[in-house]
Order: structure tokens, then sequence, then C-alpha cells
């Protein structure tokens, strides 16, 4: 079984190892604990509605025993992985050979840490409490799960070709739910399996699903009214949402970060974070304390919204445009990354660089530059206008660069990037105009909001 959640999470062969699984089955309303071997005469070709309460302990790599930083790294990770599946699909087998094909949801998460005085590999363990809505028998001895995962790394690559999975593949807007007009923002919703997309020119915030891309979107937000309303945008910017579903938009034109609650629609009335943002632009949220990162072009720095409410602190630049590494020059894109380095990360679009900074920087901080920084231009060297970035397992930045089409990668403490998407400016499958943002999908394929193409282009991860 241990097996199982090793593949389910993409990690490395005897990595996790399970302590106790327990089954509780309902039975109308009351319920019972199974045994495995009660399940033999429970699941004959039957359905069943049940919890399965599992505590799991994760064993370090060698290369971490007793380096305490590759064991929080490690910790980080495996927690992360988990946190993010939400749902995923775990063969159970039974002792008389038959596998029950459990589709789970995760219930809640909690963990510890215990450091045995002869052996540290084995320091985290994990508490989870999965919800199996409905469980069928399943004959045959083996089950491939639905779930595919990868956390793509420097040695990953994508096609070059990418398939548009929302919106017009030819590049031609519009305003219905099947049509795109300059896509800024891209989400990933694991909770709903759901892209979230805010629209510059439809002025709204679009849902669409992953498993039936070709069904219409849903608005969550914006009644595609020009004004400052509290159902309306004028230039949405940025989209995501916190560990409760909210969602949160930032409104470039109306300077302010507005917030809807979960299930929102088109009518449904948001309410003003804060208004006085000057143009801000890119937004990204540390879901472990829902901690608001906004970027603020205007401003030239990055707000930070200590758990999603209250007054904004400076936590990057000083407030003047600038080149130096303490200064930011008309900043668009911000990524905190709580997964691989607890680090933020910001296009600084007017310096042509991506500047890295520590999770407690403060206003005037330095940060180090980690892409770009060598001018505008189209060289592996440069970044013409940075915007979207985001950052693989192995501390990777892919920057997205307007001006030139393309998304970069660059490798830690590399001069120069490789080109992972795009080409020139154009339509074609191979091509990408004006585009904003960037994400990995659960399967570790590049996700990309084509912005003056009207649509929403997936490149296909190639090797993980």
């Amino acid at each position: 079984m241990g097996r199982a959640f090793d593949s389910v999470a993409n990690l490395p062969s005897g990595t996790i190892s399970v302590t106790t699984a327990v089954i509780i089955s309902f039975n109308d309303v009351s319920g019972e604990r199974l045994r495995r071997q009660d399940l033999i005469t429970s699941t004959n070709n039957t359905s069943f509605n049940a919890y399965l309460d599992v505590v799991l302990q994760a064993f370090y790599p060698r290369q971490c025993f007793h380096v305490l930083q590759c064991q929080k790294l490690f910790r980080q990770r495996v927690l992360s992985i988990f946190l993010n599946l939400k749902s995923y699909v775990l063969p159970f087998p039974l002792l008389d050979g038959r596998v029950v094909d459990l589709p789970l949801q995760l219930a809640d998460l909690t963990q510890y840490y215990v450091l045995p005085a002869s052996d540290e590999s084995t320091t985290t363990i994990n508490t989870i409490s999965s919800q199996q809505t409905t469980a069928r028998s399943v004959t045959s001895s083996t089950v491939t799960t639905s779930t595919t995962t990868c956390h793509p790394s420097s040695g990953s690559s994508w096609q070059e070709n990418g398939t548009t999975i929302f919106g017009d593949p030819a590049g031609t807007s519009g305003s219905d739910l099947m049509h795109l007009t300059t896509p800024y923002a891209l989400y990933y919703d694991s909770m709903n399996t759901a892209y979230i997309i805010a629209e510059f020119g439809n002025r709204r915030v679009l849902k669409f699903s992953v498993t039936n891309p070709s069904s219409p979107g849903t608005v969550i937000a914006g009644d595609s009214v020009n004004s400052c309303g509290t159902t309306s945008f004028k230039t949405p910017t940025g989209a995501s949402l916190d560990s409760a579903g909210q969602l949160y938009v930032t409104d470039a034109s109306c300077n302010r970060l507005v917030r809807f609650p979960a299930n929102s629609n088109s009518a449904t009335a948001g309410t003003d974070i804060s208004t006085s943002l000057n143009s801000p632009q890119a937004l990204s949220i540390d879901p472990r304390t829902n901690d608001i990162y906004v970027v603020s072009s205007g401003d030239n720095v990055v707000y930070k919204f200590t758990g999603g409410n209250g007054s904004p602190t400076v936590v990057a630049g000083s407030g003047s445009s600038g080149s130096t590494t303490s200064d930011l020059k008309s900043p668009a894109g911000v990524y905190f990354d709580y997964s691989y380095t607890n680090s933020l990360y910001v296009s600084d679009t007017g310096n042509y660089r991506v500047l890295k900074y520590p999770s407690n920087s403060v206003q005037g901080a330095a940060g180090t530059v980690v892409a770009g920084g060598n001018g505008n231009g189209n060289g592996l060297n440069q970044i013409g206008t940075p915007r979207g970035v985001i950052v693989d397992s192995s501390g990777d930045v892919y920057v997205v660069d307007r001006t030139y089409a393309r998304i970069l990668r660059w490798t830690v403490g590399a001069n120069n990037s490789a080109l992972v998407a795009g080409t020139t400016s154009g339509t074609a499958a191979n091509q990408l105009k004006f585009v904003t943002s960037v994400i990995f999908s659960p399967q570790g394929d590049l996700v990309v909001a084509d912005t003056n193409n009207h649509r929403i282009q997936l490149f296909s991860l190639s090797i993980c």
C-alpha cells in the first residue's frame, strides 16, 4: 500500500510506508470499523461510503541523513505534495487477490516529527484522513492509478507545439463563455480541478474545467461593466484563491485588491481589501498562512497582506524607481515559492530581470538577481519584458518574456537561460503573442496565458 502512495505522489519507491490503515464503513446511519479481512465479504461488486484513516511515515533520502536543512526541505516537499493532490485514486489490495479502487479526497492533514536517537532517517510522520466517496470492486489483480504527477526540475522538457485547452486556437477573441479576450492571470484550482483566468478584455474572472475543457467556462467574478463597483472591474490583472476558496483579484485601474467569497458568480459583490495600491499587477498567495503578495507597478514595491487582511507591509523594493538590487522599476510579476525554496520572486520589468528575496524580506532589502539583468534583448542571457514567474523543484526559475513571446528557464546560478516554450510572435502551435502568465499543471505540463492570442496553451511534458 505504501508503494501505491509513492506512485500517486511521484516519490521514489520506498519513500512512504504505511504505519496504520483503518477503513471505517458507513452503512445507512451506523458506522463500523472494517479490518482488511472483512472487506472480502463487504465489497462483492457493491459500493459503500467510507473513511480511510492512514498514518504514513516518509523516509528521508540518504543524502539528507544528519543534514537538517535537507530534512526540512524534504518535509516541506512531502507535505506540499499531499496538500496539493487533494483527490486521487488509490488501489487497495484485498487478501483474496482482488483490488478495491478507492477514489480518495483529502479531508485533513496533520503532522508531527519524531527524532529517533539511533536513526534520523525517519523523522517525518504524517497523519492523513482521506474521505472515500464510493469504493468499487476491481476484478483485475493490478490497477493503474488515474493520476500521474510530475514535479518539474532541471531535467524536465516539454513538447515544442502547444495545444489550445481554452479559447480559439486561431487566436480570435470573443466575449461568450467559450472564448477569451486578453487573458492575463492564470491559476490552478486544485480543489475543483479547474483553471481560473483573469480576463483583461472582458473584465471578468472565468473558471473552466480541467477534465472537460471543451465545456463552457463559468464566470466567478465580474459583470463585464467597466467600473470600480463591487461587482465590476476595469482592468483585472491578477487572480488567486486562498485556502478557504476565497477569490482575490487585483484591479489595476482601480488601484485595489478585491476579495470574493467562495462559490461566487458574476453578480457576487466583492470586498475591497485595499484601494491604494497604485496599479497592482500580479498576486501570489501562500496557502499555509493565506499571506497575500501583491506587486505594485506604480509604487515600485511588493506589498504583503498578512493573513489576507489589514494594512500591507512592503517586503520588496525601496519605494523609489531604481536599478540597484534594493530597488524595483515598474515590477509586474510576483511568486511566493512555499514548496521548495521558501522565497519570494519578483519580475522587475523595467530592469529586465527577476529578483529573489528571503521569506522575511523587508522594504529596501537587497534582492538577488536570478534571471536576466543584462538589459533588454532576445539573447538567452536577457529578458525583454518579464512578467509571470514560477519555480520548479530544483529551484530553477521560469520567466515569461512578453516582448519576445517566449518562456525561459534559468537554472540556479546560471548566466544564460534555456528556451522552453515559444519561438517568435505568432498564432502557430509553437508560437505565443504577448504572453503574461505560466503555471505547471498537476502532471507537470506548462500551461500558458497566451494573452494576445486570446487562448490558454498547454505544452505537454516530454521528460519529467
